[in-house]
């Protein structure tokens, strides 16, 4: 696929299309009724649910989105700045009690920094992980540019808003939870909810939340929140 490609090698460009978009389907051999019935409930729940919508939105979600500075900068940057912190990453997700992979560490950090452990942004917040100084200071992080006292109290710090989250955020869904909370802060992601719920969504669920949290940004809706 030609879109998830460039991911990788932003130059590529598709000169021609050779088909149509075309369905895809699963074929059962003659001779397993059962299989065909068990998939044919399975698709059937799997659409009702929101299941398949939220495969298609984790895998196929972003591909239409491409900027070819920035995927040509982040290709640049894992060459010249990951080496140097991919063991603080490893580490601080070996640390976590939380089910953290060290990729997802890393992820955050370039979301956060672009791997900048010098980063600063207009509000104070600094560093890989870009903690504010209240932050680093409750985390026990003396130096925010330091690279690896940045990542550990990143760590940390998302560790706590994953095991703040409500028991019935399950899953990957507290995952996304968690990560939405290290960048908005947690009073968001309950204003997030109480929207949900009056519009007859999950609250739990992350696909629904992502919804109603961009309501945020106005008056008509943070204002009874």
């Amino acid at each position: 696929m030609v879109a998830f490609a460039r991911r990788r090698h932003p130059e590529l460009v598709a000169s021609l299309q050779l088909t149509e978009e075309q369905p895809l389907a699963w074929a059962v051999a003659d001779g397993y009724p059962a299989l065909r019935e068990d998939m044919a409930d399975w698709f059937t729940a799997a659409h009702a649910d929101g299941t398949l919508r939220d495969m298609d939105d984790r895998w196929f979600g972003t591909l239409e989105e491409f900027d070819y500075v920035e995927v040509v900068s982040f290709i640049t940057r894992m060459s010249d700045r990951f080496p140097r912190y991919r063991g603080y990453f490893q580490e601080a997700a070996a640390d976590a009690d939380a089910p953290f992979d060290w990729q997802l560490i890393a992820a955050q950090a370039y979301q956060e920094s672009h791997w900048d452990p010098h980063a600063t942004s207009a509000t104070g917040v600094r560093g890989l992980m870009m903690l504010t100084l209240p932050t680093a200071r409750e985390l026990g992080v003396r130096n925010r540019l330091d690279p690896k006292e940045s990542v550990a109290g990143g760590t940390e710090y998302l560790e706590r808003m994953y095991n703040r989250l409500p028991e019935t955020i399950e899953g990957e869904d507290r995952l996304w939870f968690a990560l939405a909370a290290y960048n908005i802060g947690m009073g968001h992601i309950y204003d997030a909810r109480k929207l949900a719920e009056r519009q007859g969504l999950d609250k739990d669920k992350w696909s629904d939340i992502s919804k109603t949290l961009p309501l945020l940004a106005q008056p008509k809706y943070y204002k009874t929140v």
